[in-house]
């Protein structure tokens, strides 16, 4: 997160995240964003985005969508099953 935490504040104010990439470290990095509890497994070949305020990390992203392969997924709860836990 210290890494992350030096990009965002470069490239301040920051509104909007994509996340791209692979293992081992994206899904922390998208849990940790998101806060989800349960932890998540970032799939091969996928992309989050999430509005954030690089202001303040320690407030949760919003997530916005998922896509996986050809699917777009728009819905959080749908994104991390198992994953999600109710508000």
């Amino acid at each position: 997160m210290q890494a992350l935490r030096r990009i965002l504040h470069y490239f301040q104010p920051l509104q909007e995240l994509a996340v791209v990439g692979q293992e081992p470290d994206m899904s922390s990095l998208t849990a940790s964003l998101l806060s989800l509890p349960g932890g998540f497994d970032f799939k091969r070949g996928a992309a989050v985005n999430m509005k954030i305020n690089s202001l303040n990390l320690e407030e949760p992203a919003v997530f916005k969508w998922m896509a996986v392969g050809k699917k777009l997924i728009k819905s959080r709860k749908e994104a991390f099953t198992p994953y999600f836990l109710p508000d």
